[in-house]
């Protein structure tokens, strides 16, 4: 029985039509679409690939090269603003040094009191000499030759010669008031103040007082006496005033406010 179905089968298979082989093996050829349509998948994916490329090269990499420089370019800003600034306090210092050291020389010599400076203790000093100094003159001297100075800039050279001709202009006229006032000291003494002015040369005063017990001085030349202590007196108070207000106007330097430089 089970030989019966196996040789039943085989007999089908062998009465199947079959085909000729040039038939089974050929088939159509495929059409261009379905040939070029992968290819331009894979050509737009290379563009793709290659845009992307340079994109990134000639836009994202630039704006990071940017970046990074303009970080770099921030950094040394700062630097070059506190370089900038330790300069301008150190230039502002040697200013002031060069500016005290201009003054200090200048007022003892141009108001007259370094004369009584360099005087001995025993030799008598004319204060009247510091009327006739020439102290515009004097003061713009000092300027001109100071070798501290010349270390200021330009402008801020040029600005300080200007104040010290403007101080200056002050102080002739303090000068000229106070020789004035020197020559009327003999005028401004009488017997309401002689006794106070005599009273505070105190060694002059001993003397005259000794003077008076010993050597037997009438009134009139005691009075006489007295009256040229008080016109000294006064007289050197209103040159001691002088050079107060000398000093004062010459010192008021050291406060100018400076130009602001634009660099």
């Amino acid at each position: 029985m089970r030989s019966n179905r196996t040789s039943l089968r085989r007999n089908r298979i062998a009465l199947r039509p079959q085909l000729p082989q040039t038939v089974v093996l050929q088939t159509s050829p495929p059409h261009k679409l379905d040939v070029w349509l992968p290819r331009l998948a894979n050509f737009t994916q290379v563009g793709l690939l290659l845009l992307t490329a340079g994109g990134f090269y000639f836009t994202v990499l630039p704006l990071y090269q940017k970046a990074l420089l303009d970080e770099a370019f921030a950094r040394k800003e700062v630097e070059l603003k506190q370089v900038t600034a330790s300069l301008e306090a150190k230039y502002a210092k040697l200013r002031g040094v060069a500016v005290r050291g201009f003054i200090i020389n200048a007022d003892a010599d141009c108001s007259g009191f370094g004369e009584v400076l360099r005087k001995a203790p025993d030799q008598k000093v004319d204060r009247a000499k510091a009327f006739t100094i020439d102290v515009k003159k004097c003061l713009i001297d000092y300027e001109a030759k100071s070798a501290n100075l010349s270390e200021l800039r330009t402008d801020d050279r040029t600005f300080f010669r200007t104040e010290v001709a403007k101080v200056a202009d002050k102080i002739v006229n303090l000068q000229s008031n106070a020789a004035a006032s020197y020559s009327r000291a003999d005028e401004d003494i009488n017997d309401a103040n002689m006794e106070a002015y005599a009273g505070k040369r105190e060694f002059s005063a001993r003397m005259l007082k000794f003077l008076a017990q010993h050597m037997k001085m009438t009134p009139e030349q005691i009075a006489a006496r007295k009256r040229l202590d008080a016109v000294e007196e006064l007289r050197a108070q209103r040159v001691d005033s002088y050079w107060s207000a000398f000093r004062t106007e010459l010192h008021s330097l050291n406060k100018l406010k400076w130009p602001i430089q634009t660099h």
